[in-house]
């Protein structure tokens, strides 16, 4: 959808529907990853987004490569601090016109991190 800072959102039925969507992309350097979660079928809300729309957001957010992980109703993105920790939902999902709610779906992308010390510098 994003290739070397070129917008490559494509023409077919379904990537011309707005949509929640899943995207990510890597800067032009390759030391940022962008993760992005577009809400999306909740007038008021969030209409989501079109293929191309989501590659725009990407650029805008820094990023040179990037592509549309997965869109519509499973749409949604958590954070957790540590493995112990229950995750926060940082989206509005919607599953089935049902605002809020979460489908239950057997795939995700985690990343895992080291804690930066407090002056910025790897611990």
């Amino acid at each position: 959808m994003l290739a070397n800072g070129v917008n490559l959102g494509t023409n077919t039925p379904e990537a011309t529907l707005p949509n929640p969507r899943t995207a990510v992309g890597l800067s032009r350097d390759g030391r940022y990853l962008i993760m992005m979660t577009i809400d999306g079928r909740q007038p008021g809300w969030s209409d989501g987004a079109v293929d191309s729309e989501t590659a725009d957001w990407l650029i805008r957010f820094g990023a040179y490569n990037g592509l549309n992980l997965d869109g519509g109703g499973s749409t949604t993105i958590v954070q957790a601090r540590d493995c112990d920790s229950s995750a926060l939902l940082l989206n509005q999902p919607n599953d089935h016109a049902v605002p809020d709610r979460e489908r239950v779906v057997a795939n995700n992308f985690g990343v895992f991190a080291k804690r930066l010390s407090e002056s910025g510098h790897k611990t």
